[in-house]
């Protein structure tokens, strides 16, 4: 009997110039009922109980409610960028730690036609926790509701990327920008590309003399000399610590994945 849901429900807090209002689903049927609240919208950020009261008839062959009945629902959420965490938790398996130099960033209400992306930039920086040194950063906008951060990270760092409060930069909604930010490690480098001295430094490229690019053409890279690619042995710390990446030739990936152990 929705006339008599109906009268019964109530907003916790009231919120005013709000009414509830129950009508049939868009699919008729004797057990839904379709909820509206008119009028005034509700506060941002402003979270309210609905409640069906315990002793509640909702239907003449029925008894009453045993106990009472809610759902918890809010306003609009105020515009700020919805970071898993603000400090790095004691539990570690917890923490956010990314392992990428670029990280996906939810617009929940996407931006105001008028706001360039940069606008958002610009009230962002990224800072070296152990020095304070600020690093730059680039942000792009691939979809509606979601920014691409990129920055050179380092492996098993820590950094913190707050985001600046402006009553310029507002969402789709007009909601203005609020201040937020996050404190996180990055991820430690993988252990297939670090040299097993105990210092845990990331392997780089080298070619000719000293230099650090890469080779042109290299389909692999593999953690130790020659010896680790003929197939009869597995790479031990003397050889994988005697060399940095090396180009493997085709002909000897069969010969790299079986010497690879671990």
């Amino acid at each position: 009997d929705r006339s008599a849901i109906g009268s019964a429900l109530q907003l916790d807090p009231p919120a005013s110039g709000t009414t509830l209002s129950l009508s049939a689903c868009r699919a008729e049927s004797a057990s839904c009922a379709s909820l509206s609240l008119q009028g005034a919208p509700l506060g941002v950020g402003a979270v309210h109980r609905l409640l069906l009261p315990a002793g509640t008839r909702y239907h003449p062959s029925c008894g009453p409610l045993g106990s009472a009945v809610e759902a918890r629902f809010s306003g609009l959420l105020p515009f700020s960028i919805p970071f898993r965490q603000t400090e790095p938790p004691a539990d570690e398996w917890r923490a956010m730690r990314p392992s990428a130099r670029r990280q996906r960033l939810l617009l929940r209400h996407g931006l105001a036609a008028s706001v360039a992306i940069d606008a958002l930039a610009a009230q962002m920086s990224l800072r070296l926790n152990s020095t304070g040194a600020a690093l730059p950063l680039m942000l792009s906008r691939p979809g509606g509701a979601v920014a691409l951060l990129e920055a050179d990270l380092l492996p098993d760092t820590r950094y913190t990327l707050s985001v600046s409060g402006s009553g310029r930069v507002r969402d789709a909604f007009g909601l203005p920008l609020q201040h937020s930010y996050t404190t996180f490690d990055t991820a430690a480098a993988d252990a297939g590309l670090t040299l097993p001295d105990g210092q845990g430094r990331p392997l780089r490229f080298a070619s000719g003399a000293g230099g650090l690019d890469p080779p042109d053409n290299w389909p692999a890279v593999v953690q130790g000399g020659p010896a680790c690619l003929d197939g009869k042995k597995k790479c031990g710390e003397a050889e994988a610590v005697s060399a940095l990446l090396a180009p493997v030739p085709a002909s000897s990936h069969q010969a790299l994945l079986a010497a690879l152990s671990g």
